[in-house]
């Protein structure tokens, strides 16, 4: 009886947080979305071939994930993280994500929490979360903000701003403007974009961004 009660709350949740996903919609071009995978699918994502990540959608509403740099090093292990995004809300207008990650490697912690309202295709995501180092005990916030709106059903343009806090000093910089262009298919989406640095004063005006996307379903 308990074994079937437990599977009956699986599918009544299959059905309940069913939406229609398409590769990358579970984050910008840096910052993540609310929005998660179907589950038992996942995706692997490559930055700028130099940082690596994989996620499995544990449930509809549940993403466990790894990320790395690319071991190019004999100690890349050192930079291995592990993070959870849980999605606990979701309604017509809007959904809400909670996101933590944990690096071994200095003790560091990023709790987070993201709201996306409106739509996968047009909508707004706003984030802030608290970053700490239990080694070190450096603390701060970071905010982020971005916009996407499909122009087409298979391309999106994207927008993000994000910017520092910390905790004892307050804000410390300008932030980082990120703006991109999104191609997607079934399974692979890349994105082309370009990070304007406000706090850099050398004559670089934009910096590459190259992303690639497989999604896994």
């Amino acid at each position: 009886m308990k074994k079937s009660f437990i599977l009956f709350l699986i599918l009544v949740s299959s059905v309940l947080f069913a939406q229609d996903y398409k590769v990358g919609d579970h984050e910008l071009l840096l910052m993540p979305t609310a929005y998660t995978m179907p589950v038992n699918t996942s995706y692997f994502t490559d930055y700028e071939v130099l940082l690596l990540n994989y996620t499995y959608a544990l449930t509809p509403t549940t993403h466990l994930g790894a990320f790395t740099i690319f071991p190019f090093r004999k100690d890349f292990y050192e930079t291995l993280s592990i993070g959870v995004k849980q999605n606990y809300y979701r309604g017509e207008v809007f959904q809400l994500a909670a996101y933590l990650s944990y690096t071994p490697e200095g003790s560091f912690f990023i709790l987070g929490n993201v709201i996306s309202i409106g739509q996968a295709a047009h909508g707004f995501h706003a984030s802030l979360a608290y970053t700490t180092s239990v080694r070190t005990d450096a603390r701060a916030f970071l905010y982020m903000l971005g916009y996407r709106i499909d122009p087409s059903e298979n391309t999106s343009l994207i927008l993000e701003y994000s910017n520092g806090q910390n905790a004892e000093r307050g804000i410390e910089g300008n932030g980082l403007l990120s703006l991109g262009f999104r191609m997607r298919s079934e399974y692979i989406s890349w994105e082309l974009g370009g990070m304007r640095n406000f706090d850099d004063d050398s004559d670089w005006f934009l910096y590459p961004l190259l992303k690639a996307t497989y999604y896994f379903h």
